[in-house]
C-alpha cells in the first residue's frame, strides 16, 4: 500500500473519530439538559400545587382540582400526588392510579427531600414541601413526548451529518490523491 494510501485513511479515520466524539458530546449534553429541564418543570408544578393547599385558606382539594383541570400549561399525562404527614393522600389527579407509589418511596423522599425516579414512559420527581403549618409529599409526574422527539430529531441530525461528513472527508481525500497535473516548461 502506498504511503499516499496510508495518509488519506489515516486522515479519514482522525476525522471520523473526532466528528463522532463531538456528536456523541453534543447528543448526551443536550439528552441531560433535557431531562434536568423536564424534572426542574416538574419539581414547579409540585411546589405550586403544595402551596396553593397549604398556604391559601379558601383553597381545598376540590377546588385545587378544578384549578389543575383548567391550568393550560399542564404537561403531557401530567399527574401529581399529595401526601400528608400521616401518609394520606390528600390530593390527585392520577385518577387511574397509574403512578405506584410506596412507603418505601415516601420515606425515602422524606429523608432526601428531593427524589427522581422512572416508571414506564414516566419520569417522576418527588419533594419534600414544607409550608407553614404543613409538610407534605409531593410527588409528580408526566411523559416528556416532546422533549424525546426533540433528542430522537437531534439524533438523526447528527447521523445524518457525520455520514455526510465522513462522505466529504472521504471524497476530498481520494481527490487530493490523484496526480498533480503535469508541469510544462516554459
Amino acid at each position: 500500500m502506498k504511503i499516499r494510501n496510508k495518509l488519506t485513511y489515516l486522515f479519514i479515520s482522525i476525522v471520523a473519530v473526532l466528528i463522532l466524539i463531538l456528536s456523541l458530546s453534543i447528543y448526551f449534553f443536550s439528552a441531560d439538559f433535557r431531562e434536568e429541564e423536564f424534572y426542574r418543570r416538574l419539581e414547579t408544578r409540585a411546589n405550586s400545587t403544595c402551596s396553593l393547599l397549604a398556604d391559601v385558606d379558601e383553597v381545598d382539594a376540590n377546588l385545587l382540582q378544578i384549578i389543575e383541570k383548567s391550568t393550560p400549561e399542564n404537561l403531557t399525562s401530567e399527574k401529581i400526588v399529595i401526601i400528608d404527614f400521616h401518609n394520606k393522600i390528600v390530593f390527585s389527579t392520577d385518577d387511574k392510579e397509574e403512578i405506584r407509589i410506596t412507603l418505601g418511596m415516601i420515606n425515602d423522599i422524606r429523608l432526601n427531600e428531593r427524589v427522581k425516579f422512572t416508571q414506564q414512559d414516566y419520569e417522576i420527581i418527588g419533594i419534600l414541601f414544607v409550608g407553614k403549618y404543613d409538610r407534605f409529599v409531593a410527588v409528580s409526574a408526566a411523559i416528556d413526548k416532546y422533549g424525546m422527539r426533540k433528542l430522537q430529531n437531534l439524533r438523526l441530525i447528527l447521523i445524518i451529518g457525520f455520514i455526510g461528513s465522513i462522505v466529504l472527508v472521504s471524497i476530498g481525500g481520494w481527490f487530493s490523491r490523484a496526480e498533480p497535473f503535469p508541469q510544462f516548461p516554459g
